[in-house]
């Protein structure tokens, strides 16, 4: 009878970790050829400086823009903007409101037109928890946040003056308001189905850097990538 029971808890908690646990890619939005923002909501979450674009239909995407599928979107963060106002170096992923709140586990990343580096800072509504720094190229990697963070409310993703981040997929647990996995919620939307970038070149593992610790984004940005072709955005109104 124990061991049976034992059995039915771990097949349960694999089904609700399966249906909460969500690879959240951009294949739903639609196709542009100019980097336009994200739309808050898309996937549950509001998405702050953070832009979406078809790169093999915009004539200013970089070799890291386009190791995804032909014909498929992907996020962004930084790039000329990041240059021309400041606050475009952030890009932010928050819960859509409320006490609700996700786990952030990984994210298939570029950089979007040479190495460059970024740091990832969490917080839990509005308390810091922690940053990681990475540094990248310009072939598909994973980067795995650190499971120390646990529950959090907003994921800011900080780039280096002129490089950009290029997002092609985000995993994460998505948690209902008491901090319990969200069984049956589809991140994607409730009529879409379930997708997830397939890597065209063999994904490399990125873990955090041990002893690495910027604590906000007045934190200094390190590194560069090389210059990459300048489109214009409205800045910010305040």
């Amino acid at each position: 009878m124990k061991k049976t029971l034992v059995l039915f808890v771990c097949v349960l908690a694999l089904a609700i970790g399966a249906s909460a646990q969500e690879n959240l890619n951009f294949a739903n939005l639609p196709r542009v050829s100019m980097p336009t923002p994200m739309p808050n909501g898309y996937g549950q979450l509001n998405w702050t400086n953070i832009f979406y674009v078809d790169p093999n239909e915009w004539s200013g995407a970089g070799p890291g823009y386009k190791d995804g599928p032909v014909g498929q979107d992907v996020a962004f963060v930084g790039g000329k903007a990041c240059r021309l106002a400041p606050e475009y170096c952030f890009g932010t992923i928050s819960s859509s409101g409320g006490p609700t709140s996700f786990q952030a586990i990984s994210a298939v990343v570029a950089g979007g037109f040479g190495p460059t580096s970024i740091t990832v800072i969490a917080y839990n509504n509005g308390k810091y928890v922690g940053s990681s720094f990475y540094t990248l190229g310009t072939q598909m990697q994973t980067l795995n946040f650190p499971s120390s963070w646990g529950n959090i409310t907003q994921l800011v993703f900080q780039t280096p003056g002129g490089g950009d981040l290029v997002l092609y997929d985000l995993e994460i647990y998505s948690l209902d308001p008491n901090g319990n996995l969200s069984a049956g919620a589809d991140v994607i939307g409730p009529t879409a189905p379930r997708q997830s970038v397939g890597p065209t070149v063999p994904i490399g593992i990125v873990d955090p850097l041990a002893n690495e610790d910027v604590r906000g984004p007045t934190a200094s940005s390190q590194g560069a990538g090389p210059t990459a072709p300048i489109w214009i955005l409205d800045p910010p109104k305040h």
